[in-house]
């Protein structure tokens, strides 16, 4: 029975599984790992430009509260 490394309990370092499953289910296991990081990349790009605007959103909020006349 051929070691099948996706499963759990599998004990192959991460460079042995790689080759692995290459070699048992041909090239499009790349092409699905790539796609895999592509979209880690895109999300994590999307997160610091979220990110990035919230501070500008609160820093903008800050100087209207501060402009804003106080009701005494």
């Amino acid at each position: 029975m051929p070691t099948q490394p996706w499963k759990i309990g599998a004990t192959m370092s991460g460079g042995e599984s790689v080759f692995s499953l290459v070699a048992e289910h041909g090239p499009w296991v790349v092409l699905v790992f790539f796609l895999l990081w592509r979209d880690i990349q895109k999300e994590q790009a999307t997160r610091a430009v979220l990110d990035k605007n919230a501070i500008v959103l609160t820093e903008i909020a800050t100087v209207i509260r501060e402009r804003m006349p106080r009701a005494h």
